[in-house]
């Protein structure tokens, strides 16, 4: 998936909703708060004001939902900072739920994430809620809700200080907890039942309490011409031509990169769900997951203007197969690094003739100062403002390069450490090397690469 494509959703889940153990000891929870209390408050707050926001990640699940928790505490602190007036996210303190205090709650803006029985904070405070999760059924108002796909999101005083803010996320299945991407619009909470059903809105609030009524859910247009092949099943518009058009071709290109990433990572279950739509507004407002890959589902923009369906050609990375790959990638648990996911990716998919030219252009950059260091990038996220075309062939040839020395079993043992561990941890487990020491074998190797190097 396109990075600036995923920064546009993160742009929506964080700033468009922005803008529109513990001590026993406890207090009731106050609901007498400013006439401004909101989502454009939370924001200021955070962002213009400085004032500080802890991210707590629960530590009571097995060792991947922890670690899905805590990527998802960076996750968020990297793309708030990314589009803070200010870029600084020296404010923002990520903290598991064992090493907070009654008195760091109290005294800060505060984000819970998970669900009770995985985050400690989240089950002290939970009953208190208007919204609630109990039994893995989340609790709104009259409505019961149950089932994986389930989601939650939503913005409430701090339990402990009225003037603080406390803002949950978090989903039923905890598998799906990097994937729930919420993008709504100032309202006080979303919910997100699958992928065509969602509840979105504001509490009812007064002096003695916040209380919840759900409205009516709102159901995504399903009003879609359908065209299936062997391992797909594409919806699309009467009205977009152009898909009508070219659908033949976009079936046969869908068709044959799975064949080619399905020989390495299996065949998924079901079909894929490929949904094409006219324009990004529509697309926007026609999924519910901006992230439909652990759904099984791929949503695309296709019309005539290469503005839009070309906005992956500067970089190696083919949106609709990258998107095949995190599908079939998801059900073997895809690895916490970026730079791990991408580069497998672009080992599968890129053919030799393109192949045996990035190490010559790996080793011109080494020439100059555009070289990023790998440290750079072994975060679970990298930095959108780094050159992506230079760090998908960094991606590229390091893979490459270590599964070549290594072998690919090896690889495979790296690839499914770091669906747990960082990407450095992950490295030395099965290396027993230092990411360094294996970034300067890599560029011995490079440094000495010549035209007739294969993939």
């Amino acid at each position: 998936m396109k990075k600036k494509f995923i920064i546009t959703f993160c742009f929506l889940f964080f700033i468009a909703f922005l803008f529109s153990g513990c001590t026993s000891s406890e207090e009731n929870m106050s609901y007498k708060v400013s006439e401004d209390f909101g989502l454009y408050d939370f924001y200021n707050k955070i962002d213009k004001s400085g004032e500080k926001l802890v991210i707590i990640y629960g530590t009571k699940g097995d060792e991947k939902e922890t670690a899905d928790l805590k990527w998802y505490g960076d996750y968020m602190k990297t793309i708030m900072s990314m589009f803070s007036e200010n870029s600084n996210s020296d404010n923002i303190i990520i903290k598991s739920d064992t090493e907070v205090t009654d008195a760091l709650i109290k005294e800060n803006n505060i984000a819970i994430l998970g669900k009770p029985s995985l985050n400690q904070v989240f089950k002290k405070f939970n009953n208190k809620f208007p919204i609630q999760v109990n039994n893995n059924q989340l609790i709104a108002g009259d409505k019961i809700f149950k089932g994986e796909k389930v989601a939650y999101h939503y913005l409430l005083p701090n339990p402990l200080n009225s003037k603080k803010y406390c803002w949950v996320n978090g989903a039923l299945d905890n598998d799906i907890i990097r994937y729930i991407g919420h993008s709504f619009w100032h309202e006080d909470y979303h919910i997100k039942i699958n992928e065509k059903e969602e509840y979105r809105g504001d509490f009812e609030k007064s002096k003695d309490g916040w209380t919840l009524s759900l409205g009516e859910k709102t159901v995504k247009d399903n009003n879609f011409l359908t065209k299936e092949s062997k391992h797909f099943k594409f919806y699309y518009s009467q009205h977009n031509t152009h898909v009508e058009k070219e659908i033949d071709d976009i079936v046969n290109k869908a068709e044959k990169k799975y064949k080619q990433l399905s020989k390495n990572l299996g065949e998924y279950d079901d079909k894929i769900e490929c949904y094409l739509f006219m324009d990004s507004k529509f697309l926007v407002r026609g999924i519910v997951y901006p992230y439909g890959e652990f759904l099984g589902e791929i949503y695309e923009v296709h019309n005539n203007s290469k503005k839009i369906t070309s906005n992956k050609e500067n970089t190696l990375l083919n949106k609709l197969g990258y998107k095949i790959y995190n599908i079939l990638a998801h059900k073997n648990k895809r690895p916490l690094s970026r730079f791990t996911n991408d580069g497998y990716y672009l080992y599968l998919t890129i053919d030799n003739e393109r192949a045996k030219n990035i190490d010559i252009e790996i080793k011109k950059i080494l020439s100059t100062e555009k070289y990023i260091p790998l440290t750079y990038l072994s975060e679970n996220i990298i930095d959108s403002s780094l050159n992506e075309n230079i760090v998908n062939k960094e991606e590229y040839s390091f893979t490459k390069y270590i599964i070549k020395k290594y072998g690919m079993d090896k690889y495979k043992k790296f690839y499914s450490l770091n669906a747990f561990n960082n990407l450095e941890t992950s490295l030395y487990k099965v290396y027993n090397k230092e990411l360094m020491i294996l970034e300067e074998e890599w560029l011995d190797y490079v440094k000495n690469a010549d035209v007739t190097n294969e993939n």
